[in-house]
């Protein structure tokens, strides 16, 4: 396993010289990573290590590296803001953006720099078995704790097995917490609300730092997302006893099933306010079954039913042990390999936390109503197919 702590590999392989640690082995759509080269910048789009990289050259050596973003951007071909789509933006490896100049300067020095067309950081998978370690997060479980840590277990969507974060004493504490608030979860379908069966659960919604421990779990979340809390929407508290379930579905719903909604398309901004990632917490093991369930994890093959976990990654709850995926790929839109499911809980009961970190603030007012929006009249002319 590589562990990469600030952006500085630890093995000593040749490579290690010339190429960037956090170049994937599949690529991440929207996230590109740069690197400080004699006169120039060196650029691998998607952050895919199967391309060569673009070679950013300038005219007067010493460059004005300074200038170099905007050579950067025409490379990539980046293409106008829409309205309510948020501007692009660059990051150091551990997730500090990139704010102005002399930050930009340094850190093309020190090297890499990401650049998301989405705006918002993401930690990039690499391969399957690498571990982030998050600085700045030593002792988030109590005194003497490593800091925690992101395992890379998919690719596509980019799924981590989040360690060191929660202890048994926590987990049993929610656990408890939620039992005598619970009542019957709600699920959407096609923005209708619906008493059908693609959900079998109950839930509780805390507010904000409702209890000391919930205050915590939300600050620990934040610290290793790398994102604002006001991005957090409220914890659910969630529960399943034997039986229980919940079909295939998206954190973050594609907006091609809702464009002919207004109120929706207002709300999530025409597709640019969403649920970039999500959180789930396993407070105690399961004896059989109520794995979570990805079907489209690192493969194009077809989802044969949205009912079943018969294909794709399967991750089983361990107490204590958190996963963390992306809905939205690093240039903002819905991946639809994040499709995952809560297989059915053969034996015993299951007892978890969600925490889904949007975009923007979760309390963005909604949009003004634009029906000559681009996303509207791409999706009315049927020119796009996911967003």
């Amino acid at each position: 396993t590589l562990i990469c702590r600030g952006g500085i590999r630890d093995d000593k392989s040749p490579s290690a010289a010339h190429e960037p640690v956090f170049l994937c082995e599949t690529k991440q759509h929207g996230f590109h990573v740069l690197q400080r080269r004699e006169c120039g910048v060196q650029v691998w789009r998607d952050s895919f290590r199967g391309l060569r990289p673009l070679e950013i050259g300038v005219m007067d050596c010493p460059a004005n590296y300074s200038r170099v973003s905007m050579l950067v951007e025409e490379a990539l071909a980046l293409k106008p803001r829409e309205r309510y789509q948020q501007p692009w933006g660059y990051f150091e490896p551990q997730g500090q953006r990139i704010a102005n100049t002399n930050l930009w300067l340094h850190w093309l020095e020190k090297g890499p720099l990401f650049l998301l067309e989405g705006g918002q950081f993401q930690w990039p998978p690499v391969h399957i078995g690498f571990v982030h370690d998050i600085v700045g997060t030593e002792g988030a479980t109590g005194a003497g704790s490593g800091s925690i840590q992101l395992e890379t277990i998919a690719l596509q969507p980019p799924v981590f097995r989040v360690l060191n974060a929660m202890t048994t004493d926590e987990a049993t504490g929610l656990l408890e917490y939620m039992l005598p608030r619970l009542s019957n979860s709600g699920v959407v379908a096609n923005n209708k609300p619906t008493g059908s069966s693609p959900r079998l659960s109950r839930d509780y919604r805390p507010v904000h730092n409702e209890t000391p421990l919930i205050a915590h779990l939300e600050e620990r979340t934040a610290a290793f997302a790398r994102a604002p809390s006001s991005h957090l929407e409220r914890v659910q508290l969630v529960f399943y006893e034997k039986g229980g379930y919940y079909w295939a579905h998206d954190d973050a719903g594609q907006v091609k099933y809702y464009y002919k909604n207004r109120n929706v398309m207002q709300q999530r901004h025409y597709g640019h306010f969403s649920r970039m990632l999500t959180v789930l917490w396993y407070l105690n093991g399961v004896g059989r079954g109520g794995e979570t369930n990805f079907p489209r994890a690192d493969t194009d093959k077809p989802v044969l039913s949205m009912k079943t976990c018969s294909q794709g990654l399967l991750i089983p709850p361990q107490q204590g042990t958190a996963v963390m995926w992306y809905n939205l790929d690093a240039s903002g839109w819905v991946n639809p390999n994040a499709l995952h499911a809560a297989c059915i809980v053969e034996e015993g009961q299951k007892h978890a936390v969600n925490i889904w970190v949007r975009n923007k603030p979760s309390n963005t007012p909604i949009a003004e109503w634009d029906p000559r929006h681009p996303r509207i009249r791409s999706l009315l002319a049927g020119e796009e197919d996911e967003l």
